[in-house]
């Protein structure tokens, strides 16, 4: 009788260790991941500007892949910074799973989903391909007021309007 009761006992350590261990472990963990095409090693770098992660941190990429874990407590913006110097942004919050996925030959047309606002930034990105800052600023325009609510608004509006070094200041009067 004995040994059915402890065989039984494994059963049900087994299962619960099996079932722990498949959900996150930590929901203050964001998990980016990224796949690029005609990549097969090389090295980006990774800063927050708030400071979620303390240092420039490097992301190995083999195979055209890369995985990056970082501990965050709130929203932050992520940048991932490619060995010509130009810069992806992404957005992060606490639980968030974000995929990269893109083509070493075009960086601009880099695809990141895993949130509404870095869904939000491609498709802005892809907008904005090949146009004059007039109308990028007009479009930038556009989805602050269509995404007010959205950490990208916010983020738009900073780099636009706020932080632009040739900026007519009586735009911002109207947005």
């Amino acid at each position: 009788m004995k040994t059915k009761g402890y065989f039984l006992y494994l059963i049900i350590l087994h299962f619960s260790l099996f079932i722990f261990s498949s959900c996150n472990g930590n929901p203050n963990q964001v998990r980016i991941t990224g796949d690029f095409a005609h990549l097969e090693q090389a090295e980006f770098y990774i800063y927050s500007p708030s400071g979620a992660i303390e240092r420039l941190d490097t992301i190995k990429i083999e195979g055209g892949e890369f995985e990056y874990i970082a501990q965050i407590e709130g929203d932050e913006i992520f940048r991932l910074l490619y060995p010509n110097f130009s810069e992806l942004t992404t957005f992060a919050s606490p639980g968030d799973e974000i995929e990269i996925e893109g083509d070493a030959q075009n960086l601009n047309a880099v695809d990141v989903d895993g949130s509404d606002d870095n869904e939000v930034y491609t498709e802005f990105r892809e907008d904005i391909t090949d146009l004059s800052p007039d109308s990028i600023l007009d479009i930038a325009h556009k989805y602050i007021l269509k995404y007010s609510k959205q950490a990208v608004s916010k983020y738009l509006f900073q780099t636009y309007f706020l932080q632009a070094d040739n900026l007519d200041r009586n735009i911002v009067v109207g947005i």
